[in-house]
């Protein structure tokens, strides 16, 4: 059921990062619309973006499970520590998408807004974090699941 709270109460990609104000709704036909599954070395998990929402999942892969069937502070730490979680709200516009987070399993992220490139070619979508300053994050890979 944590489980499942969690899920619906996304947390950020990245730590803070700055906002872009732009109108709430996505380009028609965006290519980010649909359902991903995220292509990375340490962590899996999935993005579904509808028109004008989004939300994420990541978690570490391998993760460890409890020892029982109720988990000690430190489990429940770690377990939080291998979870990133978000869902809100973007804007989709030259090839730059912008978020803002309305949920999050991070309270200090929640209303935090951050922008990243991203391109798809066919089923392969390909995203980079900017940054305030200026600078862009690694490449991300991303594969359409819908």
């Amino acid at each position: 059921m944590r489980f499942a709270l969690l899920f619906c109460g996304l947390l950020a990609l990245v730590s803070h990062a700055y906002a872009q104000e732009k109108s709430n709704a996505a380009e028609p036909g965006s290519p980010i619309e649909g359902v991903w599954e995220y292509l990375l070395d340490e962590s899996e998990g999935f993005a579904i973006y509808s028109k004008h929402h989004f939300t994420w999942i990541l978690t570490e892969k391998n993760r460890k499970g409890f020892v029982g069937s109720e988990p000690t502070d430190a489990e429940k730490a770690e377990a939080y520590s291998t979870l990133i979680t978000g869902a809100g709200t973007y804007t989709f516009h030259d090839s730059v998408i912008t978020v803002k987070l309305l949920y999050s399993g991070n309270p200090e992220e929640i209303g935090s807004s951050f922008s990243f490139i991203f391109k798809a070619e066919g089923d392969i979508g390909k995203y980079q974090v900017l940054f305030p300053d200026g600078n862009k994050g690694p490449v991300g890979m991303l594969r359409r699941l819908e």
